[in-house]
Formats: C-alpha cells, structure tokens, sequence
C-alpha cells in the first residue's frame, strides 16, 4: 500500500511502512493507510513544549515558595528534558496512525 500526498497539482505516492499496515489488520474495510511525518510532528510538539514551559517559568505554581521552586527549577528541569520529556513527545509523535475505512476515518 501507498499514501498519496498532494504537492501541487501531483500526487506523489509514498510507501507506508509494513509495521503501519500490520497497525490496522485487525480492521474491517480498510480503503487505506497514511503515514505522519513523524519527524515534523515531533518538531513541532517539542518548540511547543519548550515554548510553553518557559511560558510556566513565568507564573510556576511554586513561585509562592521560592527555596522550593528555585531549588526544583534548577535541579529536576534539567533531567527532566533532556530525559523523559524529549522521550514523551517523541513517543506521542510516533503513537499517532490514520486509515480510512470503508466507514470512515480512523484515527489513534
């Protein structure tokens, strides 16, 4: 199977991964399977993350405590994004799929 994606006035056929396809076997009247750039999405969701968590640096909950906060800030938020953070976007780009069916979009 092939996704088709629109540039233009041609559609360019892209192949879909063979993992993608054995996603959906267990799906009923399946017309097609399409592919995320996975990379793009994981971009995207990261500049949005980091943006919004400067944007929360700001006004922290903890601000009313500031020994705890700044004691937090400066230790965990370090091992925090450059460990588990990056992992879970990237992990929430990668868990996304989309086919069409003969009854209508399926997206998880």
């Amino acid at each position: 199977m092939s996704s088709k994606v629109t540039v233009g006035a041609a559609a360019v056929a892209e192949p879909v991964s063979e993992e993608l396809i054995a996603f959906f076997a267990d799906r009923e009247g399946v017309v097609q399977v399409f592919d995320f750039d996975n990379d793009a999405v994981f971009d995207f969701n990261w500049r949005l993350y980091e943006n919004c968590l400067q944007v929360n640096a700001c006004f922290p909950p903890l601000a009313c405590i500031p020994p705890l906060f700044i004691s937090v800030w400066c230790c965990c938020m370090p091992l925090y994004l450059g460990g588990c953070a990056r992992k879970n976007v990237r992990d929430g780009a990668d868990a996304q799929h989309v086919c069409v069916t003969q009854d209508g979009i399926v997206y998880t």
